[in-house]
């Protein structure tokens, strides 16, 4: 019925346009070729209007897209990294710390990441943060970086409100890592490996990109020498071969910084002056690693160091 009341229309038209062409030639309004011309015309062009109405959806889709991308370029930041005003330390110590955070992301703020959550880094000292995906180790990494404001709280920088020191200041103290490979003996253990940098230096793209990418993060941090480090799942990313000589290099390049470690692997961090065991966005347990293993079945770090050390023994069993 609808494919029939679709035709029924068209020819209507078209017996309507070849009436009213043959009543102007019969009346001389117009000449027959001229009129022939335009009922011709008006076919084509009614067929051509209606092959392109399917497409229109396409348009309707591309305005839609085209308002995300508008809306992102047209967005103004909370955080000004440009900003010239703000406090500049004469020197800085790495005293951190956070008090009473909480804190959800601008894209789902009925999802609180960090709940009320107080934590000092001393000046110097090397902490350790662990627990599954998802529970605000990064988050809290962000944080003190400034990506992102609090939702309430603050965090602190030798008893500076970050807010109030000049953000491009504040990111210069600050090296993350996940640093200059020849300063941290990661030069030499990546050349042992094959195709690697002496393939990268001839400007090949086959070399091994998990052990260049290492050297690259390494040297970024080392060379610009910061007071406070941000080590990310580094170097718990590498095998045990790498990790081994990494964590060597990092244990001497940590001394005297203020370190925050976040690593899966909790064999990279037994020399963390103190671990923070975060859950479900707050700090559940904290003290050096010696202190939480005698926990045993009672403390969650204990439960979650035994059973990374079974699964690493399975594994060997399996090799």
């Amino acid at each position: 019925m609808g494919l029939g009341a679709t035709y029924f229309v068209v020819f209507c038209c078209y017996a309507l346009l070849l009436w009213y062409g043959g009543y102007l030639v019969r009346h001389h309004y117009t000449s027959g070729g001229l009129a022939n011309a335009i009922m011709f015309a008006v076919m084509i062009d009614g067929l051509g209007l209606g092959q392109s109405a399917p497409s229109l959806s396409a348009f309707a889709k591309a305005k839609v897209a085209a308002a995300k991308i508008f809306s992102v370029i047209d967005h103004k930041p909370s955080i000004d990294w440009n900003r010239d005003s703000g406090l500049e330390l004469e020197s800085v110590t790495g005293l951190v710390e956070l008090k009473n955070v909480d804190f959800a992301y601008p894209s789902r703020p009925n999802v609180k990441i960090l709940n009320n959550v107080s934590l000092c880094v001393p000046s110097g000292k090397t902490i350790a943060l662990v627990r599954s995906s998802g529970s605000g180790k990064s988050t809290m990494v962000s944080l003190i970086e400034r990506f992102y404001d609090l939702t309430s709280g603050e965090v602190m920088l030798d008893g500076h409100d970050i807010k109030t020191l000049k953000l491009r200041w504040l990111r210069q103290q600050i090296g993350l890592i996940e640093e200059a490979a020849r300063v941290a003996n990661a030069h030499s253990f990546i050349v042992r490996l094959p195709e690697t940098v002496s393939k990268l230096r001839l400007g090949r793209e086959d070399f091994n990109s998990q052990a260049a990418e290492a050297e690259n993060c390494y040297s970024r941090a080392m060379l610009k020498n910061p007071a406070i480090l941000l080590l990310v799942e580094a170097p718990s990313a590498l095998d045990c071969e790498l990790e081994t000589v990494v964590q060597e290099s990092l244990d001497r390049f940590i001394i005297g910084r203020t370190t925050l470690v976040i690593a899966h692997r909790l064999s990279t961090i037994r020399k963390a002056d103190l671990v923070a065991v975060l859950q479900e966005g707050s700090v559940s347990e904290i003290g050096t690693h010696d202190e939480l293993i005698a926990k045993g079945e009672n403390g969650a770090y204990a439960k979650l160091f035994q059973m990374q050390e079974a699964a690493h023994e399975t594994a060997i069993n399996n090799a």
